[in-house]
């Protein structure tokens, strides 16, 4: 009885052991799993700001535009092709 008891025994912590590798192999996947997630949200952070700082640029120049502008206005042709004239 007693060989049949620790056979039992020797069973049952294989699969213990089993068990335990495996929770270990998808602790280890799931870590991979986070470090991947980590490294794809900064990168759509960098892009994100990559882009409100383009977005940021275009605006500088559209304004930077409009005021140039302002600063002429057209002259009507008297002969020839209208022309810009700088107000100041």
């Amino acid at each position: 009885m007693c060989g049949a008891s620790s056979a039992g025994w020797v069973v049952g912590g294989r699969e213990a052991v089993a068990a335990i590798g495996q929770a270990g192999r998808q602790a280890n996947e799931g870590l991979v799993v986070l470090r991947d997630s980590a490294r794809l949200q900064q990168s759509v952070q960098a892009s994100v700001e990559q882009v409100h700082a383009a977005i940021g640029l275009a605006t500088q120049a559209a304004a930077h535009q409009a005021q140039g502008a302002q600063a002429y206005e057209w002259i009507p042709a008297r002969a020839g092709m209208p022309r810009l004239r700088r107000v100041i």
